[in-house]
């Protein structure tokens, strides 16, 4: 019968061509979204990790700076003690030379 009529037979097999290209286009487009779908969260999980990296280096570099700036706050303070020391030690040593050349000239 499809050698006599073959216009009968073909548009079934175009019918079944088309339903299986259908099938393979609709496969390839889920898969394709599936990837879409894989590589969106692969990239905001990479600038998750990046952005969570840069927080990361920027509060290291806060503690740091203000780590050095109590260090330096205290070696200032330390200095401070030693010369408000040295201040007190030099106006003793001067009271006791300025009470000493008074006695010295009270007893010329």
């Amino acid at each position: 019968m499809a050698e006599r009529y073959p216009e009968i037979e073909a548009p079934i097999v175009m019918d079944q061509t088309e339903v299986r290209i259908n099938q393979l286009f609709d496969q390839l487009v889920l898969s394709l979204n599936r990837r879409r779908v894989e590589l969106i969260r692969e990239f905001r999980e990479k600038q998750e990790a990046q952005e969570s990296k840069a927080n990361l280096q920027s509060q290291m570099k806060e503690n740091l700076l203000h780590s050095m700036r109590e260090r330096m706050i205290e070696e200032m303070d330390d200095k401070m003690r030693e010369l408000q020391a040295t201040v007190r030690e030099t106006e003793v040593l001067f009271r006791y030379d300025a009470q000493q050349t008074k006695q010295s000239s009270c007893l010329i």
